[in-house]
């Protein structure tokens, strides 16, 4: 049987570490309430805190 799935490469794989719960339901909120400055300002508040965020962090600010 013929494995048909792509093949992905290894380099530039980054683990994203997700939020606390507490501020998932926040982030949550403020998609609810369609209040995108809101997520990005909660987001960089979020990178300033603990640095293992960041790449969380910056996806959430890209998806905003």
């Amino acid at each position: 049987m013929k494995n048909y799935l792509p093949k992905v490469a290894d380099t530039n794989v980054e683990t994203i570490v997700p939020a606390t719960a507490k501020t998932l339901d926040k982030f949550y909120e403020l998609a609810m309430k369609g209040n995108l400055k809101g997520i990005i300002k909660k987001a960089k508040f979020l990178e300033q805190q603990n640095q293992n965020f960041i790449p969380f962090a910056q996806k959430i600010s890209k998806l905003a």
